[in-house]
């Protein structure tokens, strides 16, 4: 009898905080997010140049090698495609010295080819995947 008193108690305890302290109906990321004006971005085309560093280190935090991934990113055509030229993955085994031109990446070379197009021909790929790429944005670079 003690242990389901114990039991209920510490759930009164542990659940009703919660929906004390949850957000409301109309968070505050979903206000924000609305009032952002709408913009059409389809018009017109953008050019984004990509650089990702990765830096590889060992379970105690001892540097083991690094990769740098760089890329030209274009979106924004009227079919809805993209294109990625230009990729280059360099390595380095030290940390301070900087990256050598690396060595270009040729599969992905892409000409207004679909991104739905480009993950399926990879996902379905017999050859062993690439590197994964995670490009974060760099420098708006024109159009």
């Amino acid at each position: 009898m003690q242990n389901l008193i114990t039991a209920a108690v510490l759930l009164t305890v542990s659940v009703i905080p919660l929906n004390l302290f949850s957000q409301a109906e109309e968070s505050f990321a979903k206000k924000y997010f609305n009032s952002l004006p709408a913009i059409k971005t389809d018009n017109f085309q953008r050019k984004y140049r990509m650089t990702t560093i990765h830096i590889n280190r060992d379970l105690h935090g001892a540097f083991q090698n690094k990769t740098r991934v760089t890329g030209d990113y274009t979106r924004g055509f009227a079919d809805g495609h993209m294109t990625w030229n230009n990729v280059f993955i360099a390595h380095s085994d030290s940390l301070e010295k900087p990256f050598s031109e690396g060595t270009r990446q040729d599969y992905i070379e892409t000409s207004a080819t679909s991104l739905q197009t480009t993950c399926s021909r990879l996902r379905h790929s017999r050859a062993s995947p690439p590197i994964p790429i995670i490009f974060l944005p760099g420098t708006l670079s024109g159009t």
